[in-house]
């Protein structure tokens, strides 16, 4: 048990991506402080992956006109949310941004991708840097 206030930025993407089954979702992805530990992370909010033995995919991310890296991402125990195995390299890349892309490639599906505004995005890594004792 802790005091400690969790903290969460999040933005809904531009657009939708197909739903796993049916009709289209709205991904978010999020820049967070939970229990001390700086996490980001994109909830595709329908599956994606198991990840293998070592529940990870590859996941295409660009910030502004910068180009494309490909890393590879860890999944959430439900399988819809992919999260940065390096949280420090991303927040170095997301800096200054004001339009982040992603995509990834579901599991016997074709590649899904989100747009999201981060603007202003240096305001929330500094608040999240000062609560998670975090150096990006």
């Amino acid at each position: 048990m802790t005091d400690f206030e969790n903290s969460y930025w999040t933005v809904s993407a531009e657009g939708k991506v197909p739903g796993q089954i049916s009709g289209a979702v709205v991904p978010v992805f999020t820049i967070a402080c939970k229990n001390v530990v700086p996490e980001i992370y994109v909830n595709w909010r329908r599956f994606v992956t198991s990840g293998g033995i070592d529940h990870r995919t590859r996941l295409t991310f660009r910030v502004d006109s910068y180009q494309a890296v490909a890393t590879d991402w860890t999944m959430s125990s439900n399988y819809e949310a992919t999260f940065a195995l390096d949280p420090s390299a991303t927040a170095r890349a997301l800096r200054r941004g004001e339009r982040l892309l992603v995509s990834t490639v579901p599991h016997g599906d074709n590649e899904i991708a989100a747009s999201f505004n981060i603007a202003g995005v240096d305001r929330v890594l500094e608040d999240v840097s000062k609560r998670c004792d975090w150096k990006p």
